[in-house]
């Protein structure tokens, strides 16, 4: 009996608990209005942006120079002196290394002798011919010698020339790879020398996009070890199709004014096939697919006709996704704001409570985002 009784006093304490508890609720709603808690859902919105959309295929290619050589002597002989130093800037024609010269230079002062002779001699030839002292024939035969003496002094300057190693080209020279006193022959490579203002980058793409390619399209290039983008222009597509890879070989040329680019470097590659200018753009997270269905959560502000805030479920088309972004090509404006969290309990006209409202610069985007703004 003590036992049923302790029941039912519990019973009765907890029916008077609760009576209780929703007097309060009650008086609490007629002193100071209704301040039961609110079934609004607490979400967080995200303006519809407009961004630049590019449409890309991604590639990896590698860099070299415009113009690239190893330096190599025309002739053999030992070095008497180095012009240059290593990552020097160097113009076309610059001399390089000279190579001992001694006798090439006593060949072209002898070889000049003996041209000022064979012309003193035709010019006393001619002289005596206006006399008739000599025959033509001997006139032709003293002509003949100084042309040959003259040949033999072009020789000789070639000859010389030859000692002096220039550079073919404006460019950064490499690594030294002889000393002075070194005796070098035309296999032996002096150093290389590289045209670094313009730099090619070689890359392909798959056959699949052969329609579209072209001369003058943009790519975005990216290396690990610079912390930005590079831009480039196509200048050359491959004539063949690799039967083997099934890819289309490609060249860009990438601006290298400042030099910090080398030959060699491994590059990630962003071929521009098309670009938006003024694309729409959402979170990605704001998305949400139901079937083959996609749609968006709108804010509606509240307005005078409706003093709450509320969302519209809004069927949308798609297009490409970057950056944790993706295009909206049909069913926004571009003036929304869209709800990007507390998605699950939402549906079409549902009464939503907003975490991170606009802030006081944004009184246009609301009222154009306003049902009445837009009736």
């Amino acid at each position: 009996m003590r036992i049923g009784l302790q029941v039912v006093v519990l019973a009765i304490l907890l029916l008077l608990g609760g009576a209780a508890w929703y007097a309060l609720i009650l008086l609490g709603g007629e002193g100071d209005g209704d301040q039961r808690p609110s079934m609004a859902a607490a979400v967080q919105i995200a303006a519809v942006e407009r961004q630049e959309i590019l449409r890309t295929v991604e590639s990896v290619g590698s860099t070299r120079a415009l113009e690239s050589v190893n330096v190599t002597p025309e002739v053999s002989g030992r070095v008497t002196t180095i012009h240059f130093q290593e990552g020097d800037r160097v113009s076309e024609n610059e001399v390089l290394v000279s190579l001992d010269d001694s006798s090439y230079r006593a060949r072209l002062a002898e070889a000049l002798a003996t041209y000022d002779d064979a012309r003193a001699q035709f010019t006393r030839a001619e002289r005596l011919r206006q006399t008739n002292n000599i025959s033509q024939s001997e006139l032709d035969q003293r002509e003949a010698a100084m042309k040959v003496a003259d040949a033999q002094v072009q020789v000789a300057r070639a000859e010389l020339r030859d000692r002096q190693i220039r550079a073919p080209f404006d460019g950064i020279t490499g690594l030294r790879e002889v000393s002075r006193g070194a005796y070098v022959n035309t296999d032996t490579v002096i150093t290389t020398l590289d045209d670094l203002q313009q730099l090619r980058l070689d890359f392909s793409v798959p056959e699949r996009f052969l329609p579209g390619l072209r001369a003058g399209m943009s790519v975005q290039v990216r290396s690990d070890g610079f912390d930005e983008t590079f831009d480039g222009e196509v200048k050359r597509l491959d004539s063949r199709v690799n039967p083997v890879t099934r890819t289309l070989r490609i060249q860009a040329e990438l601006d290298n004014e400042d030099g910090r680019l080398r030959p060699g470097m491994f590059m990630n590659v962003d071929l521009v096939l098309d670009r938006d200018p003024d694309a729409l753009v959402v979170p990605e997270e704001a998305l949400l697919l139901e079937g083959d269905r996609k749609y968006v959560y709108v804010w509606l502000p509240a307005d005078e006709e409706d003093e709450t805030d509320r969302v519209r479920q809004q069927a949308v088309s798609t297009g490409l996704r970057r950056g944790g972004t993706v295009q909206v090509t049909e069913g926004l404006e571009g003036d929304e704001y869209v709800v990007r969290s507390g998605l699950q309990r939402l549906r079409d006209g549902a009464e939503v409570r907003v975490l991170n409202p606009p802030d006081g610069d944004d009184d246009d985007a609301v009222a154009a985002a306003s049902p009445a703004a837009g009736g």
